[in-house]
């Protein structure tokens, strides 16, 4: 086996357990099992993401024949824990050459890139409200510094804690988009969450994703 067959080799074993991991971790939070979250992502996705990451590391090809047998050992015990044979692992590396740029990989890339941009857009609203705020709130902290009457002062007292709630408000809204955008761009990065859908067809994946929804 030449190095780069190797190499798309292991790389398809391992996303096979990555997608297989990733739905089994859904499938615990739909039922609020957290515990079985934790477990998973501990014990088993931070193990397989770090062979992913090694496999499409550069350096893959600096390790000699003989760890390179060693990796060969450990990529056929991987696949007889997972229930997975050469000819499944084959079968699925020809469907992600024939698919490639046209599969559910490039779709779900695309997607996570379509709704980081449009979260990016609510954020700058968002933002531009909250400077609409704070030049209020130091307007009225300018205006008391100058008010002399003390009923004058109490009145813009009075209006300064509506005026930090909106603040707050708005600093929670940023916030929780920001985890959002965060949380798609570390997808993106990691590029293993868009590569587990590479065996199939954007056509499929929008077919199965319409029967999830329905």
């Amino acid at each position: 086996m030449e190095f780069n067959e190797f190499k798309d080799f292991g790389l398809e074993i391992i996303l096979k357990v990555l997608k297989k991991t990733d739905d089994e971790i859904k499938r615990y939070r739909e039922i609020e099992d957290l515990e079985g979250v934790k477990t998973l992502e501990t014990e088993v996705l931070t193990k397989y993401e770090k062979l992913y990451e090694g496999f499409i590391s550069e350096k893959l090809k600096d390790i000699d024949g003989e760890q390179l047998k060693v990796l060969y050992t450990s990529l056929m015990d991987i696949m007889k824990q997972n229930k997975m044979d050469v000819a499944f692992i084959e079968g699925e590396m020809e469907k992600r050459e024939k698919l490639a740029g046209n599969s559910g990989a490039e779709a779900v890339r695309n997607l996570y890139n379509y709704q980081i941009e449009e979260l990016e857009k609510k954020k700058a609203l968002l933002l531009k409200d909250a400077e609409v705020i704070l030049d209020k709130e130091a307007a009225l902290e300018a205006a008391l510094s100058e008010a002399i009457q003390e009923d004058e002062q109490m009145e813009i007292i009075e209006k300064m804690p509506e005026v930090r709630r909106a603040y707050g408000e708005i600093s929670q809204k940023i916030m929780t988009l920001q985890k959002k955008i965060g949380h798609l761009k570390e997808k993106v990065e990691k590029g293993w969450p868009c590569d587990i859908y590479g065996t199939i067809s954007k056509d499929e994946l929008m077919s199965i994703f319409n029967e999830t929804i329905s």
